[in-house]
């Protein structure tokens, strides 16, 4: 495996370039997305109760059609990070106007997969005729294994705080956060789910110093296309019942050592 990953990064070199470049020019335009994402996770939050308004953050992350939304649960007047997807359409679509289905799949991932090593939404709320999910998750001010990497503040634009190469992390904490996402990952096999399929360093949180989280498991179960799939493709020689996590948790150890992706 590592031979066959040290051959993709040889591969993918050349286009690494085109790939930060084309990142960030997505990130930069961002901030004219997820428009309807945004105002049904508003629509939501006056016709709920549960919740308020607090915050808007601006395009934190890289995927269109996802907006994030910091909120406060009256009931506990914690604050909370609210994201709202776009459900895939078409042949990928697996939730349907079944409550009974919507209601086994926000179980699954707010019980089912209850670990020290997996991030769960604490609530889950839909918006059926609009083909929207939204995820309630506790704010992580720590933010993600790659803000530690870029000592980047967490809610800044995506374009912005990963617009340098980060630094790489001591041996000794790479060896833990490794150890901990492998144990995550130990946990969804166990539980005879699929490969999480969209590990990397955004999708790995650091609740407090020291410690690692798996989190957005649940795109995988929506059928969300992974960010590497054609890439995990390529390097598992075109199988596609391979094992995205194998070169998903490469590209996370090279990104330790290195500072950055590849």
């Amino acid at each position: 495996v590592a031979v066959r990953y040290r051959g993709c990064c040889k591969t993918h070199s050349k286009s690494s370039a085109r790939r930060r470049a084309t990142r960030d020019a997505r990130g930069r335009g961002l901030e004219n997305e997820a428009a309807k994402e945004r105002v049904a996770a508003r629509f939501l939050l006056r016709s709920s109760g549960d919740y308020e308004l607090q915050d808007a953050v601006t395009a934190m992350g890289i995927r269109r059609n996802k907006a994030y939304i910091i909120v406060r649960r009256k009931s506990t007047t914690e604050n909370l990070i609210m994201i709202a997807s776009k459900l895939p359409d078409g042949p990928r679509q697996v939730l349907s106007a079944d409550v009974e289905q919507r209601e086994r799949f926000a179980s699954l991932l707010k019980e089912g997969l209850k670990s020290r090593y997996i991030e769960h939404p604490v609530d889950v709320k839909f918006a059926m005729g609009e083909g929207i999910v939204f995820f309630f998750h506790k704010l992580r001010p720590f933010g993600s294994l790659r803000d530690l990497l870029h000592s980047a503040e967490p809610r800044s634009p995506y374009a912005e705080k990963y617009s340098m190469r980060g630094k790489p992390l001591p041996d000794s904490e790479s060896v833990s956060i490794a150890s901990q996402v492998l144990r995550g990952l130990s946990v969804i096999r166990t539980a005879g789910l699929p490969p999480h399929g969209h590990l990397h360093t955004g999708n790995v949180l650091i609740p407090a110093p020291g410690i690692a989280v798996l989190s957005d498991y649940q795109y995988t179960l929506l059928r969300a296309c992974p960010r590497r799939h054609e890439e995990a493709i390529s390097v598992l020689g075109g199988d596609s019942a391979g094992d995205p996590d194998v070169v998903c948790f490469g590209h996370v150890l090279h990104e330790m050592v290195r500072g950055g992706e590849a």
